[in-house]
């Protein structure tokens, strides 16, 4: 198989992202969320809330999920 210059670049932006100038992989190897509560807010929808842990730093965020499609 021949690498592309697209592939290249992924290769490229995949570095730059786990890097020291963004994630910082080497310092911190995992990202952590843990859920506090998740509430129904429409048909087939509910916001969860919980902790981020993210640069060893804990952050209160919440999000919508919806479902899609059968299971």
């Amino acid at each position: 198989m021949t690498r592309t210059s697209h592939d290249d670049d992924r290769a490229r932006a995949q570095q730059t992202m786990e890097g020291p100038a963004v994630l910082d992989v080497a310092r911190y190897p995992e990202i952590r969320f843990r859920s506090t509560t998740i509430e129904k807010s429409g048909a087939e929808t509910w916001t969860v809330h919980g902790m981020l842990e993210l640069h060893g730093q804990s952050h209160s965020i919440r999000f919508t999920v919806r479902r899609e499609g059968q299971f």
